[in-house]
């Protein structure tokens, strides 16, 4: 029955119903508990509190120390789902020394892991790791080594918060190297799913494939639906960050299926968080809006206000792509709002970074640099590289723009050598890109050619599409300068070809008209 929540809670309310009518308290006030822990591993939260709640009065009643404490543990970790952050903490503590009152060594571990997790969700990450190192030695002390490769991976995911991807994969393979010396191969397939992750993260698109669906696999061998629908919809996110929409959006569509079936609400929204942003690559804003909206009041719905503040971010996205700035910027100030009253500084940052390349398009470049720069400060305060070197970029393309070349390029430069830093490929392509912009601005047409030649390089390194596209493209055009038509036709028909795959038929024309003006003798 383990993982197969919806058959679990009917299974529950009848030997509940039975305890009930036959008189000991006890049964009844632990299939009331396990029906708390059900509800919250499909993410009803708002159901799972009063039901757990329920519980630890009645183990109360029992004067079952034990029994209550575990419930308000349970009830910390809700809150900690759902970014309650200050009352999680606080439940927490409760538990801990509920614990600690009657010499329970494990729960105090499970306790401050779970403490240490809600300072990594925070941000917070200096604290997180010796509260996570100390629960780790505290699992270590009572012999329960599968609590102290937990705290492993949890120490990974800070990690992975801090783009520090190269220790983060190792040691995500030591945990994983435990998990296997202690027959724990659903530790192993999260390991190997992490891991899958931090290779999308570097952009390492074709490596990340096998590699989920070798954890995807893993899964299904120990009937652990939950992991196997989340490593598909890591694979949906492979297929979006490659361009590869239609394929993209038929994956995140059997991942939706999947955490529907198993009754996992938070899966089942962030699924179509993910289609949403699919159908605003594909230029079909109008669903995406629609899709996000209902995405949002899911999470709305299981008490998710992190996700949901993530969802009116994007929503914020959609409305930029649409050139609706008013609308954008009002939408990403309400998410950035909420960010910040859930304690979630990493969103905040997101969103005064998304508001001033807003204000980067609207030319409004003297604003876009204060906010991008207010943005920067916020990434390294918390230790986020990668958002830190996004921000680098986007100051360095805004120099651009206002022909500040000089101060553009040691800015562009900078931000590329920090991409390349934390295995950020993408990134570094297209810092590449836009020096090569800049050097073809500068007249320099052979230099700035063989600058966007190495972006096309590389973005076809990491088979993202659309980017190759847009560099094949301006290389059609650039190449046309120094009378290298044949050079520009083959990129142009490139870019014609790749947009059309994608459904751009906006760039599909205008590479259809940049081949129309090539000389004739170019196209016979």
């Amino acid at each position: 029955m383990r993982f197969r929540y919806t058959e679990a809670v009917p299974m529950l309310e009848e030997a509940k119903l039975a305890f009930e009518a036959i008189g000991p308290p006890l049964g009844a006030a632990l299939c009331t508990q396990s029906l708390g822990d059900v509800l919250r591993m499909q993410c009803r939260y708002t159901e799972a509190v009063p039901m757990l709640e329920e519980a630890k009065l009645a183990f109360e009643a029992m004067r079952d120390p034990l029994g209550a404490a575990e419930c308000t543990q349970r009830l910390g970790d809700v809150l900690r789902m759902q970014s309650r952050h200050t009352e999680a903490v606080a439940m927490l503590e409760e538990a801990k020394l509920a614990f600690e009152a009657i010499g329970a060594p494990l729960g105090v571990a499970q306790c401050t892991r779970s403490l240490g997790d809600v300072l990594c969700m925070q941000s917070r990450y200096a604290e997180a790791v010796p509260i996570l190192e100390k629960a780790k030695l505290a699992f270590e002390a009572i012999g329960q080594p599968r609590g102290a490769v937990q705290c492993t991976r949890s120490l990974a995911q800070v990690l992975i918060e801090q783009s520090r991807y190269v220790e983060a994969a190792a040691m995500l393979e030591r945990a994983k190297s435990e998990f296997e010396a202690i027959s724990e191969p659903l530790g192993v397939a999260q390991c190997t799913r992490s891991l899958g992750n931090i290779l999308i993260e570097q952009s390492r698109y074709v490596e990340a494939v096998p590699i989920l669906e070798g954890a995807k696999l893993a899964f299904e061998a120990i009937r652990h639906t939950f992991g196997a629908a989340q490593c598909t919809q890591s694979l949906g996110h492979v297929l979006r960050m490659q361009s590869r929409y239609t394929e993209a959006v038929a994956m995140l569509k059997e991942g939706k299926l999947a955490f529907k079936a198993i009754g996992h609400s938070r899966g089942e929204a962030q699924c179509m968080q993910s289609l949403g942003i699919v159908l605003r690559m594909q230029s079909r804003c109008t669903e995406a809006l629609s899709m996000l909206e209902e995405a949002k009041l899911a999470f709305e719905v299981i008490g998710e206000p992190l996700w949901a503040a993530q969802c009116t971010q994007s929503l914020g996205e959609v409305l930029r792509t649409q050139c609706r700035y008013t609308e954008a910027v009002a939408m990403l100030e309400e998410a950035k709002v909420a960010f910040e009253a859930i304690g979630e500084p990493l969103g905040a940052a997101e969103c005064r970074q998304s508001l001033g390349d807003i204000l980067r398009m609207q030319s409004r470049y003297t604003e876009a640099l204060a906010m991008l720069e207010e943005a920067k400060l916020a990434f390294k305060a918390i230790g986020a590289l990668l958002g830190a070197a996004q921000c680098t970029r986007s100051l360095g393309d805004v120099l651009r723009l206002q022909s500040r070349y000089p101060e553009a390029v040691p800015m562009l430069e900078e931000a590329k050598l920090a991409f390349e830093t934390i295995g950020q490929p993408l990134g570094a392509a297209e810092c590449t890109e836009s020096l090569g912009r800049i050097v073809c601005q500068q007249r320099r047409w052979e230099d700035g050619i063989l600058l966007l030649q190495q972006a096309e390089v590389e973005f076809l390194a990491i088979g993202s599409r659309a980017d190759l596209a847009r560099c094949s493209k301006l290389l059609g055009i650039v190449l046309r300068i120094p009378e290298r038509y044949e050079e520009a036709r083959f990129k142009l028909i490139r870019a014609r070809d790749l947009y059309q795959e994608l459904g751009f038929s906006k760039d599909v024309e205008d590479c259809a008209e940049a081949l129309a003006a090539l000389p004739k003798k170019a196209v016979e």
